[in-house]
């Protein structure tokens, strides 16, 4: 994201998700034609009315690339879900809450589910109907792709994986994602280095900081809590903290609102107390939804002004 300090406008955008969405609506058009073309063949040559695997396999992978427009779409258009930007509580404390998508979250899971369908097809078109001399070997990769999925839909309905917020606090903020969270104290954070990232909202954090980054879920090959080695993402043991970051797209929240809540606090270190009141909180709720842009898309490479709230004297 590039940024004037002075317009303070910033490019939330890149011109690759034009080519994101040529490619998947080509390949969405041919998997669909592939898709009519084997019913009609079937029911020409009067087979069976039940899809054939091969058909059943076009199908989950047209599912699994229809789903890269329509998503594409929502994480990169400014509309937004007013709901989404709202007071309400972390740990019991009061917050100022941005809401990750629960349709983008869904939306994630179905094509997660497609992908899962689309490897045990192929596992099973490569071995073939039938006895077959590597049978127990075609059985192993089907476990093992299935309990990938098996797996992920446990964590959801324990609710270690779901749609996460940031949570902006008197004391701090914390940023959760589907399955790691981060908790930033306000000692932690450099208010000097502006959020510089298209796609990412990011924190910077002082060389003293007390920041824990934590899973919700099991990694046996690593540790996840940082506190004393300070490593910014799970995924990256090894690169040493200096941010902790948010992917935009995941919110359907306009990218500026974001950045407007994270600077009017990170900035603004005296208009922090008020966080201890909802009230003052429901305030500043209204103030970011009166900002947020009407339509529902807009050029990916123009610079867009990010709103600078007004700090109440009192």
């Amino acid at each position: 994201m590039h940024s004037d300090e002075h317009t303070r406008s910033a490019t939330y955008g890149t011109r690759l998700i034009y080519r994101v969405f040529l490619i998947t609506g080509y390949w969405t058009l041919m998997t669909l034609g592939l898709l009519i073309g084997a019913v009609v063949e079937n029911a020409l040559l009067g087979r069976h009315p039940v899809l054939p695997e091969m058909t059943l396999l076009v199908l989950a992978m047209g599912v699994f690339s229809v789903i890269y427009p329509i998503s594409g779409f929502l994480m990169y258009s400014p509309r937004t879900r007013l709901a989404d930007i709202t007071v309400g509580t972390d740990q019991d404390v009061p917050a100022l809450l941005l809401r990750q998508s629960r349709l983008i979250y869904t939306l994630s899971m179905i094509q997660l589910a497609a992908a899962t369908a689309v490897l045990i097809m192929m596992v099973n078109l490569v071995f073939g109907p039938g006895p077959h001399p590597f049978a127990s070997g075609r059985t192993l990769l089907i476990v093992i792709v299935s309990s990938w999925q098996v797996g992920v839909v446990a964590l959801m309905a324990l609710r270690r994986i779901h749609p996460g917020y940031i949570a902006i606090r008197h004391d701090g903020i914390r940023i959760r994602g589907y399955a790691n969270d981060a908790w930033v104290p306000w000692a932690s954070v450099s208010p000097y280095l502006f959020n510089s990232d298209s796609l990412f909202a990011r924190v910077h954090i002082a060389p003293e900081h007390r920041v824990v980054i934590s899973s919700r879920v099991p990694r046996m090959w690593m540790s996840i809590d940082k506190r004393q080695t300070f490593h910014a993402h799970p995924s990256r043991p090894r690169k040493p903290i200096i941010a902790v970051s948010a992917d935009r797209r995941r919110y359907r929240i306009a990218p500026e609102i974001i950045d407007a809540a994270l600077n009017h606090y990170t900035e603004n270190p005296t208009v922090r107390e008020e966080l201890r009141d909802p009230a003052a909180i429901a305030r500043t709720v209204e103030s970011l939804r009166a900002h947020v842009p009407k339509a529902w898309w807009r050029s990916q490479t123009r610079p867009v002004p990010i709103p600078i709230l007004a700090v109440d004297a009192h």
